[in-house]
């Protein structure tokens, strides 16, 4: 059963075209190349239903291979997120609103907009 969160709750933040996803990736996952990629693209594709998605980052650990450019480098507390930037908040909206609560393995996804900003800087942070 999908988990419902109540509408005024999801509209309490700043909407930005850059979601932050929680619970949705592990450790483990993120130190091998063959879940890393399977994860990152999955995660692409199912966000693409929504809009238009011009990235998506998925911060690994310093101990991860350096296969995919960009991926490492950033603080701990933000290991276990994906970024996704949409093209428009429209799509991020959209896909707050459609995976907020959905399994992904074990797992409850949790949504959050991220500054638009910070994500094209790379300033990433747990929000």
């Amino acid at each position: 059963k999908r988990q419902t969160v109540p509408r005024g709750l999801l509209d309490r933040e700043t909407p930005s075209s850059v979601l932050v996803l929680r619970n949705i990736v592990t450790f483990q996952e993120l130190l091998s190349d063959s879940d890393y990629t399977d994860i990152l693209d999955d995660i692409t594709v199912e966000c693409a239903k929504f809009g238009k998605v011009l990235d998506t980052l998925m911060p690994r650990p310093p101990t991860a291979p350096d296969t995919v450019a960009g991926s490492k480098g950033f603080p701990p507390s933000v290991l276990g997120l994906v970024f996704v930037a949409f093209e428009d908040i429209t799509g991020a909206t959209n896909a707050r609103r459609g995976l907020q609560g959905r399994r992904f393995g074990n797992n409850r996804v949790e949504t959050i907009y991220f500054p638009k900003d910070k994500f094209e800087r790379r300033e990433l942070e747990a929000p």
